[in-house]
């Protein structure tokens, strides 16, 4: 099995930790338990404080593929994977216990994926010239200046 991931990474959150929308989808393990959460809509706290977290990053439409159920049922919510696929979960507990998970992750490679915008790149770049955020947002975005506030 290999899964294409945008990101793993292990930490211990601290309290007051914010977790910012995305719109990704996360495999996370903590506490001994496998879950799987959606994309967010809006900032919330982390619940995973003290805890060592490992978290696989996935992008909504490779999570789709590999679990057959769409991200909208997992928006703004964290469900147990056991729920969703116990065959899958068992798989990789093991992994996980076994220190193998990296094994099973094939990083994207976003400069030629196309998962980042070509407007959000070039108004990314725009920002390091130097201009205030919300001109070059006008300018390169095309998009109104209410939408950027």
């Amino acid at each position: 099995m290999r899964l294409s991931a945008l990101g793993l990474a292990r930490f211990r959150p601290s309290p007051g930790r914010l977790i910012v929308p995305d719109v990704c989808c996360d495999l996370v393990w903590s506490g001994g338990r496998l879950k799987i959460t959606g994309p967010l809509t809006h900032a919330t706290k982390s619940t995973n404080t003290g805890d060592e977290v490992t978290l696989l990053k996935l992008h909504p439409l490779v999570a789709y593929e590999w679990l057959r159920v769409p991200p909208s049922c997992f928006t703004d919510r964290a469900i147990e994977l056991h729920d969703v696929n116990p065959r899958l979960t068992d798989e990789l507990d093991r992994l996980m216990s076994e220190g193998r998970l990296a094994e099973l992750v094939e990083p994207i490679d976003t400069s030629t994926s196309g998962l980042a915008d070509a407007r959000v790149v070039a108004a990314g770049r725009a920002l390091g010239r130097g201009a205030s955020r919300e001109e070059r947002g006008v300018a390169r975005l095309r998009c109104p200046r209410r939408r950027l506030r």
